[in-house]
């Protein structure tokens, strides 16, 4: 049965990852930041003259792709500690087996 638990040995042994939690902290801190700058170039839009609906249509598309794009830098970055986790697990795996034949 996996076990989730938080233990400090774990970190400090570096057993366990501590960018995947931070990378999902790093996510949502982005995406309030994107949506502030969103709000604030909407903000603009419409105080400029000429660049209202225009401007408003280009910002949401824009928006709507960089918070694509900032979700999709994340995700990739997460995966590449659980293909790091899965792979030690993998190795564990295989050394218990290689174990177990030869003794």
């Amino acid at each position: 049965m996996k076990t989730d638990s938080f233990r400090w040995a774990d970190l400090l042994r570096f057993r366990k990852m501590l960018a995947p939690r931070l990378i999902l902290l790093l996510y949502w801190a982005g995406n309030v930041a994107l949506l502030l700058s969103a709000i604030g170039r909407i903000w603009t839009a419409f105080s400029l003259v000429g660049d209202g609906l225009t401007g408003l249509a280009w910002t949401l598309v824009g928006a709507a792709l960089l918070f694509l794009c900032w979700r999709v830098v994340c995700e990739l970055a997460i995966l590449a500690f659980a293909i790091y986790e899965r792979l030690g697990a993998l190795l564990d795996t295989r050394a218990a087996e290689d174990a177990s034949r030869s003794g």
